[in-house]
């Protein structure tokens, strides 16, 4: 089966990758009667929990495994798997969750994970459970495979990202609207630091290792280009202000690069399964799943302090002012990585001669407009771009402008 999801803001496209998830759908049903599709059997019962998600009725399937705490609060391993459940891998989960006291939460998709409206569903489902008092708000994980992996990391670039320490990805992705290892950085823009770790094979041809050159989707018409792994993981290193330079390993076929030295103690991690590719027995080494290794790693990374929240970053990509007359108006081009607030002013001297309303700009390439007053004399004026995230000190860029008559 072949599907796919863009990240970031070039909204939702199909790629062509086959998942390692597709199962075969054999009827049985959970203990609330709910009917699932089984391919081999699970070693527990996932309870069917309804929710209420920006007015939706929705669904996930919540495990509790043998030996829980009674009390105290346990980390949640958020996992995004097929419609079709349980998914082969879901009893090395179960062992998983059963060995280390592990909550796991499966939101059910619609989409397959294709509706943007699923960032919604997985932050309700994150903010239910830890309301609930069960789960330590600072060991939520995300995990995904392929193409949900895709969507895990469209998770991690938007503001639900702030909720999750960690994510754990399987031959997972990103896409971008163009190449180059800039263009990540144009369609993702995380809030949040968050430890990354993604497994991969040497030999996946459907999500290969070194990217895929860009091509035209057959469903929006848009250019989608797939970056490296090694670009993609540079990109969060730097994000979460890693130390520039990788560390590498190599023991028997498996290669693991790590970024570390991060400002909020975060790590970022690649594993490289030599001959492996796009399934999970390939990546299994020494009788070790990854899954096993990803819980290793995000196990031992809490989510990193509110205070060390990614700073604001803006520059002014163009300004210039159009029209004439009555009609006059400085255009303004600009690029933020937050969600922001922005205000515009033009100065002549220490004098302020025109200002703009506050504009509420979302992350991305933004273009916002201050109207010049009638009768402001045509010359060279200085323009003043105030830009304020959530937190942080504003970021203040001035340009000079020339206004017309």
């Amino acid at each position: 089966m072949r599907r796919g999801l863009v990240v970031g803001g070039i909204g939702i496209a199909l790629i062509a990758v086959a998942s390692a998830f597709t199962v075969p759908k054999l009827v049985d049903r959970d203990a609330s009667g709910t009917t699932l599709a089984h391919a081999r059997k699970v070693t527990g019962q996932p309870v069917l929990v309804a929710i209420d998600s920006g007015g939706q009725q929705r669904q996930y399937r919540l495990y509790t495994p043998s030996g829980l705490p009674a009390d105290g609060r346990v980390p949640l391993e958020v996992v995004l798997d097929e419609e079709s459940f349980p998914f082969p891998e879901m009893p090395d989960y179960e062992r998983l969750a059963n060995e280390q006291h592990i909550l796991l939460a499966l939101p059910v998709t619609l989409s397959h994970w294709k509706d943007p409206v699923d960032l919604r569903l997985v932050s309700d489902v994150v903010d239910q459970l830890v309301t609930n008092g069960r789960v330590d708000p600072d060991r939520v994980y995300l995990t995904g495979g392929s193409h949900s992996g895709l969507f895990a990391y469209q998770v991690a670039c938007s503001p639900v990202g702030a909720k999750v320490a960690g994510m754990g990805g399987l031959f997972a992705y990103m896409l971008t609207s163009t190449p180059g290892a800039a263009a990540i950085a144009d369609e993702c823009h995380p809030s949040h630091p968050i430890s990354i770790i993604n497994i991969h094979g040497t030999t996946d041809s459907f999500i290969p290792l070194e990217g895929r050159p860009c091509f035209i989707s057959k469903e929006t018409g848009r250019q989608l280009c797939v970056p490296s792994q090694l670009d993609v993981m540079r990109f969060w290193a730097n994000a979460d202000g890693c130390a520039p330079q990788e560390s590498t390993s190599t023991a028997g076929p498996l290669q693991t690069i790590v970024w570390g030295r991060c400002k909020a103690g975060t790590t970022v991690e690649l594993i490289v399964v030599k001959g492996g590719g796009h399934t999970v027995d390939s990546l299994t080494i020494d009788g070790v799943s990854p899954h096993s290794r990803i819980w290793d790693f995000l196990s031992a990374h809490p989510r990193a302090p509110v205070s060390q929240q990614i700073p604001l970053q803006a520059r002014v990509l163009s300004a210039k002012a159009v029209g004439t007359g009555a009609t006059r108006h400085v255009v303004v081009r600009l690029s933020v990585n937050l969600g922001a607030t922005v205000r515009l002013a033009l100065l002549r001297g220490r004098a302020t001669v025109a200002i703009a309303k506050p504009s509420r700009l979302a992350a991305g390439s933004r273009t916002v407009r201050l109207n010049v007053p009638k009768g402001l004399a045509k010359g060279r004026y200085k323009l003043r771009v105030t830009i304020n995230a959530a937190a942080g000190k504003p970021v203040v860029l001035e340009r000079s402008v020339a206004v017309p008559r």
